[in-house]
């Protein structure tokens, strides 16, 4: 079981190895992060983005790599794989579970964490898009064929929690899981509202036990902690993609 992991705006993986290495460890999954073009060690392409400035296409170019580095070069079944997104993360993620969806692909699942409605509608309740707005995610969950979980803190400062709301709403029933709706939780403490991260990852478990097949088969029956004794994470560097495996 592998969770593709794109991360919020204001961080970049090198940040994140500790997050990792918790994750991986209480969930018994392999991840895969990437950087999108223009943060941490993640180059442009010179003929698409020669600047190395990020952009929407450019974010969703990334995710493409990233998949395609997965299932064609790693050989990994999507099926066992979970697209998963954090804040401005939730918009390729959106992008690649749509695509993915429409080609008919079977995808493990899709993880959606303080998600952006869309650009605009972080400041704005629209209840259409308008021109230039950016990372449609709102227009995108009707094409879902895959379990979607939610993930948002309902005292989120910086995207406000309606954004998660409107997201579950537009979701095809048959494909929602029960949200963890983080009660006073903010933006950048849902993980760790309560000691430990315990509700986070319980609510985390509960979801994959329930809704992706593959990961019952991946854990084996062991329990988290058998699982992951004494065994610390590999990690493999990439050119701004992380891979970690630790089972």
């Amino acid at each position: 079981m592998t969770v593709l992991f794109s991360h919020g705006n204001a961080e970049d993986i090198g940040m994140l190895y500790d997050w990792f290495v918790t994750f991986t460890g209480n969930l018994s999954v392999n991840l895969m992060c990437y950087d999108y073009e223009g943060y941490g060690h993640s180059q442009g392409s010179k003929m698409h983005n020669p600047e190395n400035v990020p952009n929407e296409r450019s974010c969703y170019e990334d995710i493409d790599a990233a998949w395609d580095y997965l299932t064609n070069i790693l050989g990994k079944n999507p099926s066992s794989i979970i697209i998963y997104g954090r804040s401005l993360g939730s918009g390729p993620s959106c992008y690649l579970a749509e695509r993915l969806s429409q080609e008919g692909v079977v995808v493990g699942a899709l993880v959606l964490q303080s998600p952006i409605s869309s650009v605009f509608r972080v400041a704005f309740d629209f209840r259409f898009t308008i021109p230039g707005d950016m990372f449609c995610n709102i227009d995108r969950m009707p094409s879902m064929c895959m379990p979607v979980f939610l993930i948002h803190g309902t005292r989120d400062e910086i995207v406000p929690f309606l954004n998660g709301e409107r997201l579950f709403q537009a979701c095809p029933a048959k494909c929602r899981a029960v949200p963890y709706w983080c009660e006073d939780a903010g933006h950048n403490d849902v993980e760790s509202f309560t000691p430990n991260s315990a509700e986070f990852f319980e609510k985390f478990t509960d979801f994959l036990k329930l809704h992706v097949t593959a990961y019952e088969h991946f854990v084996g029956g062991a329990t988290l902690s058998e699982s992951r004794q004494g065994v610390l994470p590999e990690r493999s560097w990439l050119d701004g993609l992380w891979c970690m495996t630790g089972v």
